[in-house]
C-alpha cells in the first residue's frame, strides 16, 4: 500500500508540474492539490516524521504560505502570462518558490514576533490582581 501511495504522490506532483497553475475553484487544480495532500498525510501516518526538518519548516510557515500563495500566483499569472519566454510550468515553479520564500519572511518577521507579543499580553492578562490595602 505504501509503494502505491508513493507512486501516486510522484505521479500527482509530476502532473502538477506539467499542468502548472490551475484556476481557483472545485475543478482541476483543487482535486490535484487534494490528492497530493491526502497521499502525503496517508504516507506520514505512523511514519517517523517527528525529526524531518523540511516538514517542520513547512509546518511552521504553513499559515503564511496559505495567506501568500494565491495572491502571488495571480500576480505572476497576470504579469507573466503574455510574455513569450514564459510557460505554465515556469510560472508554477516561480510561484511556488516565491511563495515559500515570502512565507518564510512573513513567518520570521511578522508571525513569530506577533506570537511572542500575544504570549506576553496573555501572561499580563492572566496575572493575578493584587489589591493593596491602605493602612
Amino acid at each position: 500500500m505504501r509503494r502505491l501511495l508513493q507512486a501516486g504522490l510522484v505521479l500527482a506532483v509530476i502532473t502538477a508540474l506539467i499542468t502548472g497553475p490551475q484556476p481557483f475553484g472545485l475543478h482541476g487544480g483543487f482535486w490535484l492539490a487534494a490528492a497530493i495532500m491526502i497521499m502525503t498525510v496517508m504516507l506520514s501516518y505512523r511514519a517517523d516524521t517527528g525529526h524531518n526538518r523540511t516538514l517542520i519548516f513547512l509546518g511552521d510557515i504553513s499559515y503564511s504560505l496559505y495567506l501568500i500563495h494565491y495572491p502571488l500566483m495571480v500576480l505572476l499569472m497576470n504579469s507573466l502570462a503574455d510574455k513569450a519566454w514564459t510557460d505554465n510550468l515556469m510560472i508554477f515553479v516561480l510561484s511556488v518558490s516565491a511563495s515559500v520564500a515570502l512565507a518564510s519572511v512573513m513567518f520570521f518577521y511578522i508571525e513569530k514576533p506577533a506570537i511572542k507579543a500575544g504570549k506576553r499580553v496573555a501572561r499580563w492578562l492572566s496575572a493575578p490582581l493584587t489589591l493593596h490595602r491602605s493602612s
